[in-house]
């Protein structure tokens, strides 16, 4: 929870290390919510049409927001491996590259982008 807490803080910064725990927390949260406003614009089907438009409306603003912060970690996550932060529109666009960039580790050393990330504390 903390590292999704710590994502949605941290929207638009795009400087320094992001870990792949923050990573993975925050593309499963954003997954979570996108699944369960479809399921719930699902049932509203057959409820009204009015609260179908609001469910879809909102989850188009939910995934707007969350690519934003998820392109964000996405940079952040690059330079963990040591790489720039073009390597994250692939990233975000292609989904074996997104679970390469995922799941490889990063330099246990601080390297051009900054320190380790270490576990958030809060």
């Amino acid at each position: 929870m903390n590292y999704i807490i710590h994502a949605l803080k941290n929207p638009f910064t795009y400087n320094g290390r992001a870990s792949r725990a923050e990573f993975w927390c925050f593309a499963l949260f954003e997954l979570a919510v996108e699944v369960v406003l479809g399921i719930l614009t699902f049932i509203a089907t057959s409820i009204s049409f009015t609260v179908v438009i609001v469910l879809i409306a909102v989850m188009a603003l939910v995934g707007i927001a969350g690519i934003v912060v998820l392109m964000a970690l996405a940079v952040r996550r690059a330079h963990d491996f040591g790489s720039g932060g073009w390597i994250a529109v692939p990233m975000l666009l292609f989904p074996p590259v997104f679970l390469i960039c995922g799941i490889k580790g990063g330099y246990y050393r601080t390297n051009n982008y900054g320190p380790r990330p270490q576990a958030l504390d809060f």
